[in-house]
């Protein structure tokens, strides 16, 4: 059943930004697109019920699927508990080194980041880099200074964590090499 038919055909301009996964220190920069509204139309959702369940597959009743949810969030979240430990420690621990990080590794990290966000603008946004200079008003000297302190951190933390596992006598499985 169309709904607000004096919305269908109407246009408006929004303003998208997008940033890398989060991260704050390596924006992907902002975009006008324009929004025509072609159809609106009200969806029925199906009852949460048993028989909803079974076409989930595998699930005889919705105490079942809620059950495997849970479970499933839970996890998640304690994964993701753990992983965001694990990283603070180890930012940590690097902030204390006292070690000198090698220019020319801090430039090669810096060169990867670049070679990624290229590779990110003409996949996702399918334009070029000069492009997407022009739009976020920087240019690309300007985006590598940006990047340097989070690549700084980046080969820091590398340094450090080959280091404890030299001394530790730490080796990777050769099927996770």
């Amino acid at each position: 059943t169309p709904l607000h038919s004096d919305l269908q055909g109407s246009t408006q301009d929004a303003v998208v930004v997008k940033d890398r996964g989060g991260s704050r220190a390596f924006a992907l920069g902002a975009e006008v697109v324009r929004l025509e509204v072609l159809r609106l139309e009200r969806r029925h959702k199906p009852a949460l019920d048993d028989a909803f369940a079974k076409t989930l597959g595998g699930f005889e009743s919705l105490g079942q699927v809620r059950e495997a949810l849970r479970s499933t969030m839970q996890e998640q979240a304690t994964r993701q508990a753990s992983e965001a430990y694990t990283q603070d420690v180890i930012r940590q621990v690097a902030a204390q080194a006292t070690a000198a990080v090698p220019p020319p590794l801090v430039d090669q990290e810096v060169d990867e980041m670049m070679r990624q966000l290229q590779e990110s603008v003409e996949r996702e946004r399918k334009i070029s880099m000069d492009t997407y200079t022009r739009i976020v008003g920087k240019t690309i000297e300007g985006l590598r200074e940006e990047a340097r302190p989070a690549a700084e951190e980046r080969v820091r933390v590398e340094l450090v964590l080959d280091a404890i596992a030299d001394a530790e006598h730490l080796q990777a499985p050769e099927e996770e090499i």
